[in-house]
């Protein structure tokens, strides 16, 4: 099975592709993040190098990888999971560089349900930051039109600019995981109701 997956919304068709942890790669992802208060640190956003330390890592086999990433289309967003369990559990991370994501439903049940498929996942886990503030509703909304569903909250568990934040639990099973053609259906069916200025719907 190759890693790419290929949605048709509207008239786009959107390419989600396994993105190689390049230095000119790694340098465009951070310049797209460090542009949004809430994907990363201060410190973070300020320092590449610190940036780097938390996706690269020494392994036995030289420099590797924490985690498995893709990149949507020309860098329009970025999905990656960490805290990878083989064959059990991964947390996500999924933001829009473009500031949208009403209606994107369907890019992001593809890619669950690729991750499903390919890396044999028992289940995923997504978090939600309550620093996120205004926007926590929307991405709350978001997370669960895509098949998430509520699994508790962690206490004063996210660190963000000097301040102790609580965090929302997300979980999807195997089977609950929809086809990428019903969450295209239902996502236009609801698109009115979406607020279209969100970005991530998780942070390292």
């Amino acid at each position: 099975m190759e890693d790419i997956v290929q949605v048709k919304l509207d008239d786009h068709v959107y390419t989600i592709k396994r993105m190689v942890l390049t230095p000119a790669n790694l340098r465009t992802f951070w310049e797209k993040a460090r542009q949004f208060k809430t994907l990363f640190s201060t410190e973070v956003r300020g320092d590449f190098k610190k940036f780097l330390e938390i996706f690269l890592s020494d392994g036995p086999n030289g420099i590797q990888a924490n985690g498995l990433f893709w990149v949507v289309d020309d860098f329009l967003g970025i999905m990656y999971m960490t805290d990878i369990i083989p064959g059990i559990d991964a947390k996500c991370h999924i933001s829009f560089f473009d500031k949208r994501i009403r209606g994107r439903e369907p890019l992001v049940t593809a890619m669950l349900h690729h991750a499903f498929e390919r890396y044999g996942f028992h289940r995923l886990s997504l978090e939600i930051a309550l620093y996120i503030n205004s926007r926590n509703s929307a991405l709350l909304r978001f997370a669960e039109n895509v098949g998430f569903k509520h699994e508790g909250r962690k206490r004063s568990a996210a660190f963000h600019d000097g301040v102790w934040y609580d965090v929302n639990l997300f979980g999807i099973l195997k089977e609950e995981i929809r086809t990428p053609t019903s969450a295209q259906s239902e996502a236009s069916q609801s698109e009115v109701s979406q607020p279209t200025s969100q970005t991530s719907l998780s942070k390292v």
